[in-house]
């Protein structure tokens, strides 16, 4: 996927030459979170990156500005051309900048490119503005039923 550039802010797939990135801002996120239930196996996640974010379906993305990461993504496989997003994150003196919603319209655009019909996320109800950004991007609230979900998760779905 080639760099999409505006405002000073590269969003880009982050590759396997930068999983320290990744791994740096998903631990970042971690601290930043207060729901221990988010972050189940996740250290097995972080030692096996790029793992279940590898291609041809998975991806990391990357936004970047001049002085480094500012945020990061991660689209994953889930069988029958349904993928999920997983940590979204920008950090604190970064957002409310439109990064976190360039990088899920990259991992959007690329999930289509990939084949991918039904995009899954899982949110937290505290996590308002996440879940008004979600929404205005397309997703919309399900049952939680309708996939496995971590108890007080929200689960949302965009039909591509």
């Amino acid at each position: 996927m080639p760099s999409e550039r505006d405002s000073g802010i590269v969003i880009e797939e982050a590759g396997s030459s930068r999983t320290d990135i990744v791994r740096d801002l998903f631990r970042e996120y971690e601290r930043s979170v207060d729901a221990p239930v988010c972050f189940e196996d996740f250290e097995r996640e972080l030692e096996g990156l790029p793992g279940e974010y590898s291609l041809p379906v998975g991806g990391l993305f990357l936004a970047l500005d001049n002085t480094g990461p500012v945020g990061c993504v991660g689209l994953r496989s889930r069988g029958n051309a349904t993928a999920e997003v997983k940590r979204l994150f920008v950090r604190k003196s970064c957002r409310r900048s439109g990064i976190g919603a360039r990088l899920m319209t990259a991992v959007i655009t690329y999930a289509g490119h990939a084949g991918i019909t039904e995009l899954i996320l899982e949110t937290l109800p505290s996590m308002r503005a996440a879940i008004r950004l979600y929404q205005q991007l397309g997703f919309v609230l399900e049952p939680a039923y309708h996939h496995p979900t971590a108890p007080g998760a929200q689960l949302l779905i965009k039909r591509l």
